[in-house]
């Protein structure tokens, strides 16, 4: 019986015998968290053969976990997310889950860059984009309201966080920002309500928890 390597993009990422040395090196880094070194490796895999889509979806998925990682250490920047971004987008035509889950973070990232460069209005604008295309997903809206807040518009950001309760009702980070935009307008009432919402979601957060006693608690501020 002759075996064969079958090019059948539902196949492409279940099968393992047929890949190419790089391809399964890169896939080995990139589970043991060598993000580095699986970058090297599918861009080896690509220089050969660049339609080699499965090297495509593990050099963008290594390059935005190493970028991932730079941000921890102060060390990333919007240029690098930018790069991350647009190898991973060449991997989104195949409806893969976890290609479209770590560009939406990869493009919340950038804004993260972006707004520490200094260009906080590009990245507003960018992420009301953002949420315009992902309607469902509450973080585009969540990095969007704490930018709107910082910048003083209080209203908007407080209707993004309502919107975000509308549907999640489990995040308590929502509650909680509610709560400080409450108490920071003077509405204690209010704040106090948002707080106690987000400590029966996290009732061991210490500071969900200093922040209820605080509201609830008479003569405070």
């Amino acid at each position: 019986m002759v075996h064969r390597c079958i090019v059948l993009l539902v196949i492409l990422f279940g099968a393992t015998g047929c890949l190419p040395r790089d391809v399964r090196n890169g896939e080995t880094s990139l589970k043991m968290g060598d993000a580095p070194r699986a970058i090297r490796f599918f861009s080896m895999a690509l220089d050969r053969d660049p339609s080699d889509l499965r090297a495509r979806r593990g050099l963008g998925l290594a390059m935005i976990e190493n970028v991932d990682r730079l941000e921890v250490n102060g060390k990333d920047d919007a240029s690098i997310w930018s790069d991350a971004l647009h190898e991973l987008s060449f991997a989104d035509t195949i409806g893969d889950s976890v290609v479209r889950t770590r560009l939406l973070l990869g493009r919340l990232g950038w804004a993260r860059a972006t707004v520490r460069r200094g260009d906080t209005a590009e990245a507003i604008d960018f992420l009301e984009g953002l949420v315009g295309r992902h309607a469902t997903e509450t973080k585009p809206r969540s990095a969007l309201a704490v930018l709107l807040a910082r910048q003083g518009m209080i209203e908007r950001a407080e209707a993004l966080f309502l919107e975000n309760a509308v549907l999640d009702s489990s995040n308590a980070d929502t509650w909680f920002n509610l709560g400080v935009l409450a108490w920071n307008q003077g509405h204690r009432v209010e704040a106090a309500k948002a707080f106690l919402s987000a400590q029966k979601i996290a009732p061991s957060d210490p500071e969900i928890l200093w922040w209820t006693i605080r509201t609830t608690s008479d003569g405070s501020r």
